[in-house]
């Protein structure tokens, strides 16, 4: 079904809810608003409030100005549980979203989108801007996200004292400035997430994470390539003041021109950088370094290492440099708890957080085999980490061996 509204308040199902509970609702089609100054159009909902949404999807294909989400356009003091969003959304000026547009104290919990997300400002893979004590848990975004300022593959934007955690994003993200993997621009605190994206823009502050941020960055990772022009990082583009990262790090390349880390692009003054690191190839131009580009007067940097092989850099502006095999041992991280918070397969892959182990796979290879009736094969592995996630019948990782039932030669 199609649903054409007015400048204000369009939904799929309902335009505007108040003091509602919507549960195992869906809607498909078109969605948009005509007029001027386009507002509020959601795949679902155009607005609520006081409202609770519980096991809900759209598949709509929505568009308008601002305030535009794949499932609701503008929510306030509500809550979305358990729903998704799988449609294109577009908007042409500012705070869109694949699921949510705009969230004033709200909260979504356990939600995603797999759409592409188009906008201007405040474009966000879940949601576009996150106002006034915002909460996100257990949410995830795997759509493309491209827009000009704070684009983030799950929110554009998020306001202090909102918070993130427990989050992800796999879609590759584009923009301006303020670009980052999960969030463009933040002003929150962010726990237990991180992304895969590639991510990139043309402008300053972009981060494989976080473009900028005025908050926290806790036991969070980004594996993604990024690339920008100024204030470029592997997790965070730019570490504005009081700003914090704590047990973080990433391994994807990083290129730009200017303030350029493998981790961090700048540190501003008062920021603070500890138990991270960082092991991706770094490239720029001036203010170049294998973890921090650029650290200002007053920031901090501390028990924090950067891979200075793999990067291609002997200096920094913090942090110290090892080589990869020392990367890649537990002696080398002084002072890090590896007992709550990180991992480590010595001697095979960088440490990693517990909270989501990284992606090490076991990789066997059959170079010739007489006939199929040499099967059962049998491999004696040495488990470092838990083997998890393997959905093939015709492995056992039973024991301590690997037997191979069947394979192609």
């Amino acid at each position: 079904m199609d649903v054409t509204g007015g400048s204000r308040y369009t939904g799929g199902l309902v335009g505007r809810a108040y003091e509602s509970n919507i549960t195992n609702c869906y809607s498909t089609g078109n969605v948009s608003g005509s007029g001027f100054n386009i507002i509020c159009v959601g795949g679902l909902l155009g607005e609520v409030n006081e409202s609770s949404i519980t096991d809900c999807y759209s598949s709509c294909v929505v568009s308008g100005e601002s305030s535009i989400g794949g499932l609701v356009g503008d929510m306030s003091y509500s809550s979305v549980a358990a729903s998704f969003s799988a449609g294109t959304v577009s908007g042409t000026n500012f705070r869109i979203g694949g699921l949510v547009g705009n969230t004033w104290q709200s909260s979504i919990t356990s939600s995603y989108n797999t759409g592409v997300v188009s906008g201007g400002n405040d474009v966000g893979g879940l949601l576009g801007y996150a106002d006034d004590e915002t909460i996100i848990t257990f949410c995830y975004s795997t759509g493309v996200v491209s827009g000009d300022g704070s684009v983030g593959g799950l929110v554009g934007e998020s306001a202090y004292p909102s918070t993130i955690s427990n989050c992800f994003n796999a879609g590759a993200v584009s923009g301006s400035g303020g670009v980052g993997g999960l969030v463009g621009s933040a002003y929150d605190n962010i726990t237990n997430s991180y992304s895969t994206g590639k991510v990139s823009g043309i402008g300053d502050s972009v981060g494989g994470l976080v473009g900028s941020t005025y908050g926290s960055i806790t036991n969070s990772y980004s594996t993604g390539a990024v690339s920008g022009e100024d204030k470029v990082g592997g997790l965070l583009g730019y570490a504005r003041g009081d700003s914090s990262i704590t047990s973080g790090y990433s391994t994807g390349a990083v290129s730009g021109h200017d303030y350029v880390g493998g981790l961090v692009g700048n540190a501003y003054r008062d920021s603070s950088i500890t138990s991270s690191y960082s092991a991706g190839a770094v490239s720029g131009h001036d203010y170049v370094g294998g973890l921090v580009g650029d650290a200002d007067i007053g920031s901090t940097i501390t028990s924090s290492y950067w891979d200075k092989e793999i990067s291609g850099q002997t200096v920094s502006a913090g942090g110290r440099g090892r080589t990869t095999a020392a990367m890649m041992q537990q002696a080398t991280f002084v002072g890090w708890d590896f007992t709550t918070v990180w991992g480590i397969c010595e001697n095979v892959y960088y440490p990693y957080l517990q909270f989501h182990p990284a992606d090490n796979r076991v990789v066997v290879t059959i170079k010739a085999a007489a006939s199929p009736s040499d099967l059962p094969v049998t491999f004696n592995v040495n488990f470092r980490l838990p083997v998890t996630g393997f959905d093939s019948t015709d492995v056992d990782f039973s024991g301590g061996s690997m037997m191979v039932t069947a394979y192609t030669v």
